[in-house]
């Protein structure tokens, strides 16, 4: 692989050569520390099967069990990758739980799966503000008021295939807290039928899209605009998925999405690193949320069993929901940044 411009700025986690992974052997550097590593790192790094990390050095790095983070690299964004089942990682008991101190975040897609982890992950990380938009406003509701006084979380109905509810949630945020810090763009919908290319639905494909593509786009625009009018070094993070770098052969709509979601990160990285706002993806491979056991016809219990057979995933278990929020957590945290 040819070099790339930029360095690497900050060491998230260390690997070691497997047959399979082709990362370098090497001994973990202190969290902070530049480390270059020649032709092994790219700057979109997905997920590679089999990999561990190296428990030494991996200070202030906790609870990413199960996901892969990737270091930042200064240039172009990172890819945080959810298919590394058997990431190892120390879990710090001094690591600091307030990363999201007095931040104010909104979660689109918040009130179920990966959105509502997200939500209890940054209340428990010390954020000032959260508002939850979904469709799903009894879930919604319940996970608010769930919240307690632990942190001004709030619901807001907002369907984001519908600009004018997206800028609302943004322009209604700002004026009740005052500012707007981190984005998380999670709302999406999976595949309804098998949408192999021979029997593809455009109905199917067109509402997949205004979802998975259309309401990140947006979500970006406004949160973006907000960002650079208040001057402030925000974070927007999206939900891509593995699939996005994979050849499927069913749920080809899906695959566009998630695709489409990358591509879209990476042009508003460039476009918005000048005013200092950072967007990144986390990339999650199979994992059990609501939606995809509706989707599958499955319980929870069942969904995980079949992904511990496919994934051979006994020793190591499974990608859950929470792995995904840390992953998130970082993004939006002050340590992601250059």
């Amino acid at each position: 692989m040819g070099k790339s411009p930029g360095k690497w700025i900050k060491t998230v986690f260390f690997g070691k050569r497997t047959s399979k992974t082709g990362y370098h052997k090497r001994r973990g550097n202190e969290e902070g520390q530049l480390a270059p590593t020649g032709s092994c790192w790219k700057p979109q790094v997905e997920g590679q099967p089999l990999l561990k990390l190296l428990k030494r050095g991996a200070r202030g790095v906790h609870g990413l069990v199960g996901v892969l983070a990737v270091a930042v690299w200064s240039g172009e964004p990172a890819v945080v990758a959810g298919s590394c089942w058997n990431v190892e990682l120390l879990a710090d008991p001094k690591a600091n739980n307030k990363k999201l101190q007095d931040k104010v975040a909104i979660i689109t897609g918040g009130a179920s799966g990966i959105g509502e982890a997200t939500v209890h992950l940054f209340v428990d990380h010390s954020a000032g503000a959260i508002v939850i938009a979904d469709i799903q406003d009894e879930k919604g509701e319940e996970l608010a008021a769930s919240i307690g006084n632990r942190c001004a979380c709030t619901y807001v109905h907002c369907d984001v295939t519908k600009e004018q509810d997206v800028e609302s949630l943004v322009q209604s945020t700002i004026q009740l807290h005052g500012r707007l810090d981190i984005m998380f763009c999670n709302a999406g919908i999976l595949s309804q039928s098998m949408q192999t290319i021979l029997e593809f639905d455009l109905s199917s494909y067109e509402k997949l899209f205004a979802v998975n593509v259309g309401g990140v786009a947006a979500s970006i625009k406004h949160a973006g605009q907000a960002m650079v009018k208040a001057n402030s070094r925000g974070s927007i993070i999206c939900t891509a998925s593995r699939a996005a770098g994979l050849a499927s052969d069913r749920n080809t709509d899906y695959v566009m999405s998630k695709s489409s979601v990358v591509a879209l990160m990476r042009c508003a990285s460039t476009q918005l690193a000048p005013h200092g706002i950072r967007v990144n993806c986390v990339s999650p491979g199979p994992v059990e949320t609501p939606a995809l056991c509706e989707t599958l016809g499955m319980g929870a219990a069942d969904t995980e069993s079949m992904f511990s057979r496919m994934f051979r995933l006994k020793n190591d278990g499974v990608l859950k929901v929470k792995h995904v929020a840390d992953a998130v957590v970082f993004l939006a945290s002050e340590e992601s940044q250059l």
